[in-house]
C-alpha cells in the first residue's frame, strides 16, 4: 500500500521520500463518527511552518485514492521542538452549525434529512458544505415526528434519523460535488470475500461477552395457543412437530465445548412450527451474537490469514467460531492504521455503535442537552412538582390517630388539615385496607374522593397519573384516551413483538400493520386508507368499506383470499384490486359497480388496459387508454378512435359524427392488396396458432398515402417502437373495395351481356 498526504495540495507525507516525512502518523475511521487523522512534523520538514487550525487541509490517498479528508483543528508544540498536528475528516463539518428550534411532523426521512443539510450549509463556508446524496432509510408511515432544539447538526441528524431508523452517514464524491448520505448498513459497503474464522481463543477477542452469555441449546416458543394441557398455565407453540418430536435445538460442537447451557426464547408474532423452527435456528448461530464486538489487532489478523487493508469501514465480515456455534456476519464499525507501524492496526467488527463526535473532541463538549417537552421531560416535571409539594413546609399538617367505636383499638392513622378529622376539610387516610386522599364536602357535610387510593386488593385508583414505564397483563373495560395532553396532543399506540420490532402502530395518519390478521370490517367512513392491505399467504374476512371515504392504496391477494366484499358506497376506490395467485370473490365471482369507474390495467404496457365508467343510465368502456381523460371525460370516450364501447345508444348513429367523408377507392385498394394474410404464433406464446397481418405491411401503404394519424389502421407507440393494428379500422377499407370489385363485376356483366367482349 502506497500512502501520499499533501496539505492544501502540496506533498506532505510520500513513503521513501527522506524530506517530506511525518512520524507516528493514526488514521482512525468509524461508522457515524468523523474520521480523524495525527501525526507528528519536525522543524526540518518543509512545510513545518505551513499549519494553521481550522483552515488547512489535509488529503490522505491509498494507492491513488484518496481515504482521509479533513481540516486541521489542533497544532500542539512538544518539547523536543517537534509539532503535533489533530487533523478532523469531512463528517466533523457538521459540528461547525446549528440546527434551530424546529417542529417537523408528517416529513419522510429524505425531507428532514435534506432540510437539515440545507440548513447546515446556510451557515458554513463553502468547503464545509454538501450535497444532499442518497437516502435509503425508511420510515414505517413516512411520516416523522421530530423536535431541533439548537444541537449541532451532527448530533441532529444521528439523533433524529440515525438512531432511530438505523442509519448511516457516508461521505463520497464525484468530480468536484462531496456527497453526504444517509444509508442503511446494506447500502453502506459490502459484504467482504474474506472469512474471519476464530477458534476457542474467541474470547481473547471479545471485548463484552464471556461463555457465560453463550447458550447451547435453545427451547423456541411462538404464539400463545388457546389449549393448554395443564390448567392455569397458558400454552404456546413449540418446534416438536417439525423437529423429531423435541421443543429444543442445539449446536452439538458448543455442547461439546461449553456443556449443555439451555435457555428459553418467546417468538409471540410467530404462528406456525417450521418458521420458529428457522428463528430459532438462526438466532442460535447469529443473533444471539448480535451484542457482540470483537477487537483485532494486526497479529490476531495474520494469525487468520485476513488482510485488514481490504476491509473498510462499514463492510460487513463473516465471522465464524465453530467451538461457540457461531456463523453471522459482524459490520466493521472502527479502523486504525498506523502507516509507519502497520504492526499496531486493528479492526473492531461489532453491531454496537459508539455515536459520539470523536473521543479525542468529546472532551471539550459541553454536557448540557437541550431537548423540547417529551415524554422524560414530562415525567420529570411531575416528580419535581410532587418533590416539591412533599417538602413544602408551608403546609403542614396533623397526625390523628382514629379508633374504633370503643376507643379501644386504633383503626386507622390519619394526616389532616385541622387537629381533628370533624374540623378537617382534607386528609390521608391509611388503613388496613390501604391509602387514599379525601376532601370535605362542606355543602353535604360529607367526605368524597379518594382522588386517589391504593387499596389492599391491589387496585389503584387515581384522576390523573404520570409514569415513565407501565407493565400490564391486559387493561380492561373503559375508554382509552390518547393526546389532549401538553407535548403529547396528537397520541399513538405502538406495538412491538417479542424482538423488540414494531409490527404495528396506530396514530392520527391511521393504522398500520406489518404482521398478524385483520378479520373485522375495514371502514373509510368519510376517511382515507391511504396504505397497502395485503394478504400474502393469509386472508381477509371482512368487510372492506369505503363509506363516503376512499382506499387509496392496493388490496392485493397475494397467494392468500379476499372472501369479505369490496364495497364503495358513495366512495372511491382509487387503488389496485390484485389477485396474484390468490382470489378476490364476493361470493359470486363478480366485481361490479354500481357508480363511478372500474379500471383494469397492465403496469407493463405503459398503464393500458380496460376502463369502464358508468354516466347516468349508460355504461362506457374504453380499451387502450393511457391518459386520465378516459377515466373522467364521456366526451373522451364519444369521440375517441379507441376500441370504445358505448353501451345504450347506437354507437355508429350518424347524429355522433362530424367530417364524414368518402373512403378513398384506390387507398383502400392498395391498403387491402397490400396486407399478407399470415399465420403465426406470438413469441411471448410460442404453442397459441394466430391468424393476422403484419402491421409494416398497412404502415407503408399509410406512409405512401401520406397518413401518420394514431387514429388510422396502424401506428408506432411512442414507449417502445412497436407497431399497433386497429383491426376494427378495417372493417370500413374491407366494405369500400367489396363495393368497387362489385361495381366492376356488374360492368363486366353488362358488357358480356352487350357481346362487347373486345372492351371487357
Amino acid at each position: 500500500m502506497i500512502y501520499e498526504i499533501y496539505l492544501d495540495g502540496e506533498l506532505l507525507y510520500y513513503q521513501g521520500d527522506e524530506e517530506r516525512v511525518i512520524h507516528n502518523t493514526v488514521l482512525k475511521q468509524a461508522l457515524n463518527e468523523a474520521d480523524t487523522l495525527e501525526f507528528d512534523i519536525y522543524s526540518n520538514h518543509p512545510l513545518y511552518n505551513s499549519f494553521t487550525p481550522r483552515n488547512s487541509m489535509i488529503q490522505v490517498l491509498k494507492d491513488g485514492d484518496e481515504v482521509f479528508y479533513g481540516e486541521v483543528r489542533e497544532v500542539i508544540d512538544n518539547l523536543d521542538y517537534s509539532r503535533h498536528i489533530y487533523t478532523v475528516g469531512e463528517l466533523a463539518f457538521l459540528f461547525d452549525s446549528i440546527q434551530p428550534q424546529a417542529k417537523y411532523q408528517d416529513i419522510t426521512p429524505f425531507n428532514l434529512f435534506s432540510t437539515m443539510v440545507h440548513l447546515h450549509n446556510s451557515q458554513v463556508e463553502e468547503k464545509k458544505r454538501f450535497s444532499v446524496g442518497m437516502v435509503t432509510v425508511t420510515d414505517p408511515n413516512d411520516s416523522l415526528y421530530r423536535f431541533t432544539n439548537y444541537e449541532d447538526t451532527l448530533t441532529a441528524i444521528r439523533d433524529k434519523l440515525c438512531d432511530r431508523l438505523d442509519g448511516y452517514l457516508r461521505i463520497r464524491k464525484t468530480g468536484n460535488t462531496r456527497y453526504i448520505d444517509l444509508v442503511t448498513l446494506p447500502d453502506y459497503g459490502t459484504l467482504c470475500n474474506q472469512t474471519v474464522e476464530l477458534g476457542e481463543n474467541l474470547l481473547e477477542y471479545s471485548c463484552n461477552t464471556s461463555a457465560q452469555d453463550i447458550a447451547t441449546a435453545l427451547i423456541p416458543l411462538g404464539a400463545r395457543q388457546e389449549e393448554s394441557v395443564i390448567e392455569g398455565l397458558d400454552a404456546y407453540l413449540t418446534v416438536a412437530s417439525v423437529n423429531d418430536g423435541k421443543d429444543y435445538i442445539y449446536n452439538q460442537t458448543a455442547v461439546n465445548n461449553f456443556g449443555w447451557v439451555k435457555i428459553v426464547k418467546h417468538w409471540d408474532d410467530i404462528t406456525l412450527p417450521a418458521n420458529l423452527l428457522r428463528a430459532a435456528q438462526e438466532w442460535l448461530t447469529s443473533a444471539q451474537y448480535a451484542q457482540m464486538t470483537l477487537e483485532l489487532n494486526a497479529v490476531d489478523l495474520s494469525a487468520l490469514n485476513t488482510d485488514m487493508d481490504s476491509i473498510e469501514v462499514g463492510d460487513r465480515v463473516h465471522a465464524i467460531a465453530e467451538p461457540f456455534g457461531m456463523d453471522t456476519v459482524f459490520p466493521l464499525q472502527k479502523k486504525a492504521t498506523y502507516l509507519q507501524d502497520p504492526s499496531k492496526n486493528y479492526i473492531v467488527l461489532g453491531n454496537t455503535i459508539q455515536k459520539s463526535y470523536t473521543q479525542q473532541t468529546s472532551k471539550a463538549l459541553t454536557d448540557l442537552e437541550y431537548e423540547m417537552p417529551q415524554q422524560n421531560s414530562i415525567l420529570d416535571a411531575a416528580r419535581k412538582n410532587a418533590l416539591e409539594m412533599l417538602l413544602d413546609e408551608t403546609q403542614g399538617g396533623y397526625v390523628v390517630f382514629e379508633y374504633d367505636a370503643n376507643n379501644e383499638s386504633m383503626i386507622a392513622i390519619n394526616i389532616c388539615d385541622a387537629k381533628t378529622i370533624a374540623n378537617s376539610t382534607k386528609r390521608w387516610r391509611w388503613s388496613q385496607n390501604g391509602f387514599g386522599y379525601m376532601k370535605r364536602n362542606n355543602t353535604t357535610d360529607s367526605w368524597t374522593g379518594p382522588t386517589v387510593a391504593m387499596t389492599m386488593n391491589g387496585a389503584i385508583v387515581a384522576d390523573f397519573i404520570t409514569a415513565g414505564t407501565m407493565l400490564a397483563d391486559r387493561i380492561k373495560g373503559g375508554t382509552l384516551e390518547l393526546g389532549k395532553v401538553s407535548g403529547y396532543s396528537d397520541g399513538s399506540i405502538k406495538i412491538y413483538n417479542s424482538s423488540g420490532t414494531l409490527i404495528g402502530r396506530w396514530d392520527k395518519n391511521g393504522i398500520y400493520a406489518t404482521a398478524g390478521t385483520f378479520s373485522g370490517n375495514l371502514s373509510a367512513a368519510g376517511g382515507t386508507f391511504a396504505g397497502d392491505l395485503q394478504a400474502a399467504g393469509g386472508t381477509f374476512s371482512g368487510n372492506l368499506s369505503a363509506a363516503g371515504g376512499t382506499f387509496a392504496g392496493s388490496l392485493s391477494a397475494a397467494s392468500g383470499t379476499f372472501s369479505g366484499s369490496l364495497s364503495a358506497a358513495d366512495g372511491t376506490f382509487k387503488g389496485t384490486l390484485s389477485a396474484a395467485r390468490g382470489t378476490i370473490t364476493d361470493g359470486s365471482g363478480t366485481l361490479s359497480i354500481s357508480s363511478g369507474n372500474l379500471e383494469m390495467t397492465n403496469s407493463k404496457d405503459g398503464g393500458a388496459g380496460v376502463f369502464v365508467r358508468k354516466s347516468g343510465s349508460n355504461y362506457y368502456a374504453c380499451w387502450g387508454a393511457k391518459n386520465s381523460a378516459a377515466r373522467n371525460s364521456d366526451s373522451y370516450l364519444e369521440t375517441s378512435t379507441m376500441n370504445v364501447i358505448k353501451a345504450g345508444e347506437n354507437a355508429s348513429d350518424e347524429r355522433l359524427k362530424q367530417d364524414i367523408e368518402d373512403l378513398d377507392a384506390g387507398y383502400c385498394k392498395s391498403l387491402i392488396l397490400g396486407i399478407r394474410p399470415k399465420k403465426f404464433s406470438y413469441k411471448s406464446r410460442p404453442k397459441e396458432l394466430e391468424l393476422g397481418v403484419i402491421a409494416q405491411d398497412i404502415a407503408k401503404v399509410q406512409e405512401e398515402y401520406g397518413i401518420t394519424k394514431k387514429n388510422w389502421l396502424c401506428y408506432k407507440r411512442e414507449k417502445d417502437g412497436m407497431y399497433e393494428v386497429q383491426y376494427k379500422q378495417l372493417i370500413a377499407p374491407i366494405i369500400k373495395v367489396i363495393q368497387e370489385q362489385q361495381k366492376q363485376i356488374e360492368r363486366l356483366e353488362i358488357l358480356l351481356q352487350e357481346g362487347r367482349n373486345g372492351d371487357v
